[in-house]
């Protein structure tokens, strides 16, 4: 531990001397130059994990793990277009996970993280970006990370993407993707492989066997604000999961399961009633080869002062049967979370649900509040969250709809401004726990539980 905490400090310290402020280049070509760096530092713990080829028991498990990672970035500007290129150091430390002890250990690999080329109101309308880049749209259900096999450490996508500017108001994405499973792109020789795409065990995370799943797609995205009290959004995603294999490391054995082509359309309308006032609706549709499955999602919020109220529900459309298993022809009803597999609401839930959160078969009734405590210091947050937590099917035999009662609470704050004065600096803790339901086989009177700590330095 002595090693993990000097290590990021070091990094901390040394990237206050690489940040560049905007330095120009050549002033007749309108060229410019600039450079920064964030580091982050997470320590995190599970307890009571949930296992089993079904997702139904409780096995009792708890791990925590320390991660580091640091990102420097560099990004030359000539006129209106732009190349940013952003590197990323990214290892782990399972202090009490025999099984997991060396995934993502000391020193990993160095990788490319971001790098594209950008153009920026070309024409008077039109925007684009090629190459490595995030993408974070619309309600983060449908596009956040490329890379979910990894975790948090990366969410890049290998896309090109065209905005058309419809209006001062308006605007439509374009785009196609090619997420890879393996990244090649990279430096080091990591104790275990990284897989980017695989949904669950298959990938090195169990044996030195990639999934050899790639994962391809085109969308169109409209974000339609004419009208003041309704922005709208509307899109239509096609996406290719190929063929992919799942890992036995016991027996080194692999298991071959098909591949999927779908296409996904929907909508999302944010109404705003006044000051106080708003609410949100989100409806999607998926049908293509052997799917058909929805999702839905409603909120009502009301804002007065500093603290943000609502009243919400998620839909995913579940099916009878176990995801793998639908390899006979038969229509799977289960949600597909297309590039959507990330965190979403919640980290425990993420990790303990379907596999390499396939966020599917839930409904999800519950409560937000967001409190600003900007009078304590600028950046200070408060979030909570509760409800129940339920299946929309009964998969697998599963004995009750119920997986229990879910609540999470976060802070966000600026670590010590006054002192420090580093706008940069600053922490996030979060907590969740889901009290479990009789879904779950085996389960104690222990809930299921998640932390998190995070300090992050942006310069």
């Amino acid at each position: 531990m002595k090693r993990i905490v000097v290590t990021a400090l070091a990094a901390v310290a040394a990237g206050g001397a690489l940040a560049l402020d905007r330095v120009a280049i050549s002033t007749n070509a309108n060229a410019y130059v600039q450079a920064g760096f964030d580091t982050r530092a997470r320590y995190e713990t599970f307890d009571n994990m949930i296992g089993g080829r079904d997702h139904q028991n409780v096995n009792g498990k708890y791990w925590r793990q320390f991660r580091f990672r640091a990102r420097p970035w560099v990004r030359f500007d000539v006129d209106r277009f732009s190349f940013v290129t952003r590197m990323e150091w990214a290892w782990r430390d399972y202090s009490n996970y025999s099984g997991m002890h060396d995934k993502g250990s000391f020193p990993d690999e160095f990788f490319v993280d971001n790098m594209y080329l950008q153009g920026t109101n070309l024409f008077g309308f039109l925007d684009f970006k090629i190459g490595r880049q995030d993408f974070m749209h619309g309600s983060w259900r449908l596009f956040m990370d490329g890379t979910p096999g990894d975790g948090g450490r990366s969410t890049f996508f290998d896309m090109a993407r065209i905005t058309t500017h419809l209006s001062d108001k308006s605007l439509i994405d374009w785009g196609v993707i090619w997420n890879h499973y393996k990244n090649h792109l990279s430096i080091g020789n990591p104790h275990d492989d990284w897989d980017l795409t695989m949904y669950g065990a298959g990938g090195p995370l169990y044996g030195h066997e990639y999934s050899k799943m790639d994962e391809k797609g085109a969308f169109a995205y409209a974000q339609i604000g004419e009208i003041d009290w309704l922005p709208a959004e509307f899109y239509w995603i096609w996406k290719d999961e190929t063929r992919s294999y799942r890992y036995n490391a016991s027996t080194k054995t692999r298991t071959r399961y098909p591949g999927r082509t779908f296409h996904t359309i929907g909508t999302r309308l944010l109404p705003k009633f006044g000051e106080v006032f708003s609410g949100e609706f989100e409806g999607a549709l998926q049908v293509g080869d052997d799917i058909l499955a929805g999702m839905l999602y409603g909120a009502a919020t009301a804002k007065t002062g500093d603290l943000k109220s609502s009243l919400a529900c998620l839909y995913y459309s579940g099916d009878r049967r176990n995801y793998y298993l639908n390899d006979n022809g038969k229509t799977d009803h289960a949600w597909n979370p297309v590039f959507g597999r990330s965190p979403s609401f919640s980290e425990y839930f993420c990790i303990n649900g379907y596999d390499s959160a396939r966020w599917s078969n839930l409904i999800y009734p519950h409560l937000k509040f967001e409190l600003d405590l900007k009078a304590i210091a600028e950046g200070n947050k408060l979030s909570f969250q509760t409800g129940p937590m339920l299946c929309a099917v009964k998969d697998e035999g599963a004995p009750s709809h119920n997986y229990g009662w879910f609540q999470a609470i976060a802070y966000d704050f600026p670590i010590l401004p006054k002192f420090f004065k580093v706008p940069g600096l600053k922490g996030r803790l979060m907590y969740e726990t889901l009290s479990f339901g009789d879904y779950y086989r085996h389960h104690g009177s222990s809930p299921g539980s998640f932390f998190r700590i995070d300090v992050v330095y942006e310069f």
